[in-house]
């Protein structure tokens, strides 16, 4: 992997605006204590019109500072919110890259939590608190410079009393980050555990599931209150003992700058030139050392983000493939990894070009482990998985992904048209569409709706029947010109007939189809050109229609029984 990509190196990643930000913020760092020079401009002013000269200068001076501090603020909220949609698109894409058992394994809680609340404390607490040290802090360094310019003796003593600011959040900084860790890991397990009880509300609300629906998610929602109570209890007291140590170098400064007001040594208008420039380094140092805190508190969220943004993504092979032809299993074994019992054992057949395999079985025989390990799920198994003469490890999941498409029980539909829903947003001719919705049935669904493929779907499909999900998904992998297409339990859902359109239209498939079905009732079955009927992870029976039904065995007992 490459050089890794880190929080802090994406704000460099726009050089221009990084120099304006840069320029503009030691314009203001200047221009903002330099006003505390007016009033002793003014009272120590000779005459009316030098002091209407230094007013004019102050004026001037003041609308400087404040359009240079407009200007670096702006620069910073273009460099940090770039930023944070970098990383979004970065995790994103990682975990597209990633192959779909780690895809598909990680917790939809953990990932929702990365890309909303902790990129939100990313962007709040570490984004944003650089920003505040580096603006708080050049004013502050700026306003030290020019009270040394007043007295060296004040400069030395607001040096001295300004190191309590920067020690107290070092000291807090470790129970905030754990204070913060903490909050990160209960929030991602309250979104997972709400996420979930908002799929099953159907399923409760059906079943008599108030109780548990309210108790689980009050149990989350308990821990996640806890825990931020304790994060922003943290977070108050060490602002309150920050903010009670930035006061005492102004009270210091202070008593000193009238100590030698009566030596003689500085005059009275330095001395309120002095007392305003103590303001430009309490209020500055106040906010740079609580950025300081925030920016520590966050550090083990800061760990996490770029964890993901770094992701080594597992190489998915260097052969590319011009076309999936014949399909052989040779001695394939796979176990399952918290699993000790084999999912499947010493599988071996071959699938010819264009072919059309049912794959048949009683529950956990292992036949929708078969179709995960023919679309490259897991890559952890015995034996080999040969596309052409090429080992499925071996060759680019890019290339694979590009020639197959797996049809699950229930397809993913979103919010968006019947038109972006079938093409995923790639471009196809009007030929290409209009083909893949006539084969796959979708004509009389699509021509009973005023705005034709404009209608707007839900999520979920919840405005679409079974088969129609089902058909969306088949005009989508017919449109993607398909070579393999594995269909999983499609039509388990589905009443008998609309089973029956379904499959046949999957049959009429000039490609090779591998199917997964508890549905052997059907006139559609002597179609196949091969049934395979597993049990305990292993082949039993295989062979076509016919032949199974004359070997009485297994798959005609089956198949017998669904009939009568």
């Amino acid at each position: 992997m490459g050089k890794k990509r880190t929080l802090s190196g994406l704000l460099t990643k726009n050089k221009l605006l990084l120099v304006f930000f840069v320029v503009s913020t030691i314009v203001v760092s200047i221009m903002a204590p330099y006003k505390s020079y007016l009033m002793q401009w003014l009272i120590d002013s000779s005459s009316k019109e030098e002091a209407l000269k230094y007013l004019i200068y102050g004026i001037a001076i003041v609308g400087i500072s404040h359009l240079s501090e407009y200007a670096c603020r702006k620069s910073y909220c273009k460099i940090a919110t770039s930023s944070i949609a970098h990383v979004r698109d970065c995790i994103f894409l990682n975990n597209f890259d990633s192959n779909v058992e780690n895809g598909s394994s990680e917790s939809s809680g953990d990932t929702l939590s990365l890309l909303t609340n902790d990129l939100k404390l990313i962007m709040d607490e570490y984004y944003m608190s650089i920003f505040n040290i580096v603006l708080w802090g050049g004013m502050g360094l700026v306003a030290v410079c020019m009270i040394a310019s007043i007295s060296p003796a004040l400069m030395v003593l607001s040096l001295i009393m300004t190191l309590l600011p920067i020690i107290i959040p070092r000291l807090m900084s470790k129970r905030m980050s754990e204070s913060r860790k903490l909050y990160s890991t209960d929030m991602a397990k309250y979104t997972g555990k709400a996420d979930e009880l908002i799929r099953g509300f159907e399923a409760l609300m059906t079943s008599n599931g108030k109780k548990y629906y309210c108790d689980c998610h009050q149990i989350a929602s308990r821990r996640v209150f806890e825990s931020e109570y304790k994060m922003r209890d943290t977070t108050n007291l060490a602002f309150i003992f920050t903010s009670l140590a930035t006061w005492i170098p102004s009270i210091a400064i202070l008593v000193g700058g009238v100590l030698l007001v009566f030596e003689g040594k500085i005059t009275i208008g330095y001395l309120i030139t002095a007392n305003s420039l103590t303001n430009f380094v309490i209020a500055p140092l106040r906010s740079a050392s609580t950025a300081y805190v925030s920016l520590r508190s966050v550090s083990s969220i800061k760990k996490k983000v770029e964890e993901a943004m770094n992701r080594e993504i597992k190489p998915s092979g260097t052969k590319h493939i011009e076309k999936i032809g014949t399909i052989s299993l040779k001695n394939l074994s796979f176990t399952y990894p918290d699993s000790t019992i084999p999912a499947l054992n010493h599988i071996t057949y071959s699938i010819k070009d264009g072919g059309k395999i049912a794959l048949v079985g009683p529950s956990g025989c292992g036949k929708s482990t078969m179709l995960k390990l023919l679309f490259n799920y897991f890559d952890n198994y015995t034996g080999n998985i040969m596309i052409n003469s090429d080992e499925l490890r071996e060759i680019t999941r890019s290339s694979y992904y590009q020639r197959v498409t797996m049809i699950p029980q229930k397809p993913y539909v979103f919010t968006d048209t019947v038109y972006n829903n079938l093409c995923l947003y790639q471009q196809y001719s009007k030929e290409e569409i209009n083909d893949a919705i006539e084969r796959a049935g979708l004509n009389d669904f699509i021509s009973s709706y005023p705005e034709g493929l404009e209608t707007m779907l839900t999520e979920g499909g919840d405005n679409l029947s079974g088969g129609q999900i089902q058909r969306i998904a088949l005009a989508r992998a017919l449109l993607q010109h398909s070579e393999l297409i594995l269909v999983d339990e499609a039509t388990s859902s589905l009443d008998v007939e609309i089973t029956r359109a379904i499959m046949n239209r999957i049959l009429d498939l000039d490609c090779t189809v591998v199917v997964v079905t508890h549905d052997v009732f059907g006139d559609y079955m002597d179609r196949f050109d091969q049934i395979i009927y597993l049990e305990d992870g292993s082949i039993k029976e295989q062979g076509d229609f016919k032949h199974l039904k004359e070997l009485e065995g297994r798959f005609a007992k089956l198949y017998d029984g669904l009939v009568l």
